[in-house]
């Protein structure tokens, strides 16, 4: 018998249109072309259940329901789009207790479907229910889905499967069918297991199974995906972990908030390792994690710290939260280091290997707050950090204001003097004899009384001093007030080299900036406050490349040119710079570009109109701190904005009226989010 029994029309005769609306379009039919006898349907779609349509038999087309409700017909609209693309999204549809039975049958064909491939007879090609495309994605999540019907199976095309934010209980044993799923995600349910025909996912690369109550991964599990490259199972109930090191391609593994004594042995291909909030208490003696750029082990109980080792290319470590009495950075330490964050512990003493300035090099971000040290070490005063913190310990003077700019200036300050011993908090060995520097004209400063005689500087250091740490030798020269010309401070340092780190030359009237490219390369910090500096700052500043910090305020400058370099031609170590209180006029347009590391920039305190905020996210990217509070500007441009690396904007004092006094009171934060809401739509 045939799928249509009616006999075929004689010829001439007028052809009946009968429905065929595979998308249950009530109220619109689409014509048939002629049934041929012996047709029957395809053998998949024998002994299915109820044909798709959902559609209410009183043939009502409103798409409207109850709030968060779907509708039959707009479901019906829906997973008629899904056989055409193999995407099926009900996400965030009211979805309760079990997903609608019409899912299940959405392949199914209606009971008068026509079989004729006649496409002339055919006009509405839609309705060829044979050219469905298998469903290869779909997404349930955001309901409040109790259940997940064994039906899932027959969808084995299926690639993402997207369950998160629901309530469901357990996972269907039948969903080890989809072999060729890569991407599971199950997170924010009410899980208590895992099924063991998960084992049979072999191609799944992404599973997400957090915010659950797991209490164990299986190991046979963990022993066949091993194509997985991210494996969530944070925030459950977990007590162990299963060996993960057949997963050779995992690179990112995140089980925070579980019960884990221990780690279990790892791939060497994790890049991402997130284990905060467990019970650790030390980390394994032989495990190597050669390409791991981020660690997290927050909210542990771990003692010490002594195998980074096995990590050289860690850029961001997390050990705040736990019981560390020595954190071991040496001797294989990771070099690319550039956050370390040790707050709320028990170190008494910051790890040498942070204050040598050379086996952390790259370090930016330093978190100590909360623990146990007594001695702010001066060496801290010389690192190119962006952000140090030291809060909460047992040291004394701490400044509150200023962040870690004014932090850093203060630490640099308790360096001790050249040849002093037993200064706190640590002592200089004798350096031998010093050697004067001569003054071009010392004749004539003998001949007044009303010069001071030149000050002298550290010799060069001898074989014995080459054993010193490098900050021992990274002394401040003072020479503030000496009378000193640009010409005079060249000729001296070109007398005596030295090893000076920080310099001081404030209060002379040099008139100009000293020429120090070629004197002082190892120079990182220079104060010129009260130097006469007047006019354009040069665009070529004679300064070292290695130049970390530079303070021009209080002169009497009045811009900067539209491009500064180093007359070296190299690009500068620049951070911070300051030219607040002098005399800036105009708009602020200057090209950074060869200054790639500036962070902090000062320019408060002058009559700037404005502030060419384009130029200054297309050259000083990076910018952390903007200070251009009390000037003259009129308006306040949003693309300061776009300045990705700002955090740290301050406009108080200014003669703009948008945005209001209350959002610029409340800080930066308000006012870069005022400046984010007013940017044009990408």
């Amino acid at each position: 018998m045939s799928w249509n029994s009616n006999p075929p029309p004689a010829r001439g005769s007028r052809i009946t249109a009968s429905p065929i609306s595979f998308g249950g379009d009530s109220g619109r039919s689409t014509p048939a072309s002629a049934s041929r006898p012996g047709a029957r349907p395809p053998a998949r779609f024998a002994n299915r259940g109820a044909p798709f349509s959902t559609v209410a038999a009183n043939g009502d087309d409103d798409d409207v329901g109850a709030v968060g409700e779907l509708t039959p017909r707009a479901l019906d609209r829906i997973l008629r789009a899904a056989r055409s693309d193999g995407r099926l999204n009900l996400a965030h549809r009211g979805l309760r207790g079990s997903v609608p039975a019409a899912v299940w049958h959405m392949y199914d064909p209606p009971s008068d479907a026509d079989v004729s491939l006649d496409r002339a007879r055919r006009p509405d090609a839609s309705a060829a229910w044979w050219e469905a495309v298998d469903l290869t994605r779909l997404v349930l999540a955001d309901n409040l889905l109790e259940e997940l019907d064994p039906k899932i199976a027959q969808f084995g095309a299926l690639e993402v499967l997207d369950l998160h934010n629901n309530r469901l209980a357990a996972l269907p044993d039948a969903i080890g069918a989809l072999e060729r799923l890569v991407n599971l995600n199950a997170a924010s349910n009410k899980l208590l297991a895992i099924p063991p025909s998960l084992a049979s996912l072999a191609n799944l690369t992404v599973l997400a199974l957090n915010d659950n109550s797991i209490a164990e991964f299986p190991a046979a599990v963990a022993a066949t995906l091993t194509k997985l490259t991210s494996l969530d199972l944070g925030h459950n109930r977990l007590t162990t972990l299963p060996d993960l090191s057949a997963c050779q391609f995992l690179a990112t593994l995140r089980v925070p908030h579980n019960r884990l004594p221990a780690l279990p042995p790892l791939p060497p291909s994790l890049r991402d390792l997130d284990v905060s909030t467990n019970l650790i208490a030390a980390l394994p003696d032989a495990w190597e994690l050669p390409v791991a750029e981020r660690i997290d082990l927050r909210h542990n109980r771990l003692a010490a710290v002594t195998t980074l080792a096995a990590a050289p290319r860690l850029k961001e470590l997390y050990l705040s939260f736990n019981q560390l009495t020595a954190v071991d950075l040496a001797p294989a330490h990771p070099a690319l280091l550039a956050t370390l964050d040790l707050r709320d512990n028990k170190l008494a003493a910051v790890p040498p290997a942070i204050l040598d300035g050379k086996s952390l090099p790259d370090l930016r971000r330093l978190d100590l707050q909360n623990n146990d040290i007594k001695v702010a070490n001066p060496e801290l005063g010389f690192l190119p950090l962006h952000s140090l913190l030291l809060e909460g310990n047992l040291i004394r003077g701490l400044p509150r204001d200023g962040g870690t700019v004014a932090l850093l200036a203060w630490l640099r300050d308790k360096m001790p003097a050249p040849g002093s011993v037993g200064c706190s908090p640590w002592s200089l060995r004798p350096r031998g004899p010093r050697v004067p520097v001569a003054h071009p004209d010392a004749d004539a400063a003998r001949a007044s009384p009303s010069r001071t005689p030149t000050p002298t500087l550290p010799a060069e250091p001898t074989p014995a001093d080459e054993a010193e740490p490098a900050a021992a030798r990274a002394l401040t020269a003072d020479m503030t007030r000496q009378g000193l010309t640009a010409a005079d401070v060249a000729a001296m340092l070109a007398a005596s080299p030295s090893l000076p780190a920080s310099m001081d030359l404030s209060h002379n009237p040099l008139a100009a900036i000293p020429d120090l490219a070629a004197a002082f390369r190892s120079l990182t910090s220079l104060t010129l406050t009260h130097a006469g500096l007047t006019g354009a700052l040069p665009a070529t500043l004679p300064l070292p490349p290695f130049l970390e910090s530079l303070d021009l305020s209080h002169n009497a400058l009045t811009s900067l040119t539209a491009a500064l370099a180093l007359s070296c031609g190299t690009p500068a170590a620049l951070h911070t710079l300051c030219v607040s209180f002098n005399s800036l006029g105009g708009t602020l347009a200057t090209d950074w570009a060869a200054f790639p590391r500036l962070a902090v920039l000062v320019l408060s305190n002058n009559r700037l109109a404005g502030v060419d905020a384009g130029v200054l996210a297309a050259t000083a990217p990076d910018l952390h701190t903007l200070d251009v509070s009390n000037n003259a500007i009129g308006r306040l441009d949003p693309a300061l904005a776009r300045v990705r690396g700002l955090q740290i904007l301050r406009v108080d004092g200014n003669t703009f009226r948008v945005p209001r006094y209350d959002i610029v009171a409340r800080g930066s934060d308000a006012v870069i989010k005022w400046c984010h809401d007013r940017l044009p739509a990408a």
